[in-house]
């Protein structure tokens, strides 16, 4: 009992020297008179888009019009999507303030009830749009054309574009509204239930019961019989829950396959066509990519070797895959301001804007770093869309890999920091190119830790690449393989809990080969991305960003001074075109092409076989 109360006086001493988020420049708390007036207007704007949808109900049955009746149409369709940005601004606005306050309290009443409530307000907003969007996804080319003529839809071109090539795939208008309605309801509360069993389990050590995200954090602590009791802690915990789980991701998964299934009138939609469309890029690119990661998969095997020798093992141990270096320094602890300050010296290599930027973030309290007991786990990027500012989100514990998270959230936070002055439409850029602006911060951290490590630091540094290749290369390949035999598998029935842990077990054992002792086989369930509602396969974007950032790298020393700007204008074309597209203008390469990859890799290689060197 000492030894509990002890511990919690430590981390509410290392909790003082953290930053903690001022949401207050948005709302003043949840239910406030700032709140509650964004919150009606919501409804306001939502009642005018559902009386413009009304009076063009009969314009959006027909496929002809007079002249008079065309003029009425593109009017109404402009206004429909000024009244879509304006509503979609305030909305993320509120629902963000929300996710903000349960991310730091996973049991924060009020806010997941306005997240349930808000949940709902999408929901709406999606039904209300359902006329308007299936009218211009399939409407003549030279009325979409015409709508786009106005200021506030031209930015839009790109993607009205992009979403038109699942036109095969659309429903009817009747149909599309009740998909839309039954979201809250089907995928939207699975999804809203996962992240309550992860914020409400706790982990039993011999310290006393921690959060899920306390736990995850000791895996990245230099005490190793800590982390193996955080570890099967873990898998003690979340073993509990195994049966609702399999129920959560079963019938998740479910639900998609049948609305795949019923949209496959015209042609079969496969449950590819969705991410892929999302993630803005071709099968040919994704089949390139896991083709060239699959033929060199010892590339990693062989960081997981030299880690296994470092840390004087056989074989590495499920707990010791985010473990800091073991010549780390005693403690292996970074003090916050420490660490941002390497972040910091990091961008600063680059340009001293992106350095400006890293100040702006830490004076205005958008960084959140605390140990808390009910905060939720991971750590990520988000924003308010009102003020075009970024907010990032983790539980530091001082480690090495702490900093390079830290460096991966605010590249994220950067990327949207540099778009902040484009359209709704411009600035929505896909997860395969928003993991390439976090992942690409991350090698900066790591070549300017390089340029000033000496002895042992040097290690340190080329074993966070070790476990990044590792991670990159090897954990997320993993989990596709999971999320595509699981699909695979689902079209034939409901999986039991026994059966997902098999299919995990199966994945592992692939990637990982033979240099695990043990492969964690609840991974379907501790890990949070396969339960997300609003996007499936949140793997390989990962994979992608990892070694599209080093074909960025390697522009750096050909551009010099220049450098910065042709990343920067490569960050704000991101939400306008294609991956294939972007990378063919910025980069001039063929991602459709294995060679591309290949030529990351190669880069991983020559870090790998420098990581060798130094075991």
């Amino acid at each position: 009992m000492q030894t509990s109360q002890t511990t919690q006086k430590e981390l509410d001493n290392k909790n003082a020297k953290l930053p903690a988020w001022d949401n207050s420049s948005e709302y003043e708390a949840l239910n406030s008179p700032s709140f509650n007036k964004d919150l009606a207007e919501v409804h306001a704007l939502l009642a005018k888009i559902e009386n413009t949808n009304s009076d063009l109900k009969l314009l959006f049955k027909k496929t002809s019009f007079e002249t008079g009746e065309r003029k009425i149409l593109i009017q109404g369709l402009q206004d429909i999507a000024h009244l879509q940005e304006q509503v979609v601004i305030l909305l993320a606005n509120l629902s963000t303030y929300a996710r903000c306050e349960t991310s730091l309290d996973s049991k924060n009443e009020a806010a997941l009830k306005f997240n349930s409530q808000a949940q709902l307000l999408w929901a709406n907003l999606s039904s209300a749009l359902v006329p308007y969007e299936v009218f211009l996804k399939q409407c003549d080319e030279t009325i979409l054309n015409d709508f786009l003529e106005a200021p506030h839809t031209q930015s839009s071109r790109f993607t009205w574009f992009y979403l038109r090539r699942l036109k095969p795939f659309l429903l009817s208008p009747e149909e599309e509204k009740t998909i839309s309605d039954l979201h809250p309801f089907s995928h939207g509360g699975w999804g809203e239930l996962y992240d309550q069993i992860a914020g409400s389990l706790r982990v039993k050590t011999s310290q006393g019961e921690i959060g899920v995200a306390q736990a995850a954090g000791i895996l990245r602590g230099a005490d190793e019989q800590a982390r193996k009791e955080a570890w099967e802690g873990l898998q003690a915990s979340w073993k509990t829950m195994e049966v609702p789980c399999s129920v959560l991701i079963n019938n998740l998964v479910g639900y998609r396959l049948e609305i795949y299934k019923k949209r496959s009138h015209t042609e079969k939609m496969d449950f590819m066509v969705q991410p892929l469309n999302d993630s803005r890029i071709e099968a040919a690119t994704l089949e390139a990519m896991m083709s060239a990661v699959e033929k060199n998969i010892e590339v990693p095997r062989r960081a997981m070797r030299a880690m296994a020798k470092a840390l004087k093992k056989p074989k590495m141990d499920p707990w010791d895959i985010l473990a800091p270096s073991p010549r780390a320094s005693e403690g292996s602890s970074y003090p916050f301001a420490e660490g941002l300050a390497m972040v910091r010296d990091s961008f600063a290599s680059i340009d001293p804007k992106m350095a400006e930027f890293v100040d702006t973030m830490s004076k205005n309290n958008w960084l959140e770093a605390r140990i808390l007991p009910n905060k939720g786990p991971g750590a990520h990027c988000t924003g308010f869309l009102k003020s075009k500012t970024p907010r990032v989100f983790q539980s530091y514990m001082g480690s090495l890999k702490d900093i390079s998270t830290l460096a991966h959230e605010i590249g994220h936070a950067y990327h949207s920091w540099v778009m902040r002055d484009l359209s709704i439409f411009e600035s929505n850029y896909p997860m395969t190119v928003a993991e390439t602006a976090s992942t690409f911060a991350e090698t900066l951290l790591s070549e300017r830790l390089v340029a000033k490590a000496q002895g042992d630091e040097k290690f340190t540094i080329a074993w966070e690449e070790a476990s990044d290749a590792v991670s990159l290369l090897v954990n997320i390949p993993a989990r596709f393989e999971f999320e595509k035999s699981f699909y695979e598998a689902r079209q034939d029935g409901v999986l039991s809990a026994a059966e997902l842990s098999a299919l995990t077990d199966k994945a592992w054992r692939k990637w990982y080969g033979d240099e695990l002792s043990k492969t964690e086989e609840q991974y379907w369930m501790t890990k949070m991305h396969f339960n997300f509602s609003d996007i499936s396969f949140y793997n390989y974007p990962y994979t992608f960003g990892y070694l599209f950032s080093l074909g960025i790298y390697a522009m750096k020393e050909k551009l010099g001074d220049k450098f910065h700007q042709a990343y920067v204008d490569l960050l704000r074309d991101s939400g306008r075109m294609s991956a294939e597209d972007l990378v063919q203008k910025h980069l001039g390469a063929d991602i459709r092409q294995t060679q591309f990859w290949q030529d990351s890799i190669n880069i991983v290689e020559k870090k790998i076989s420098h990581f060798e060197s130094l075991v």
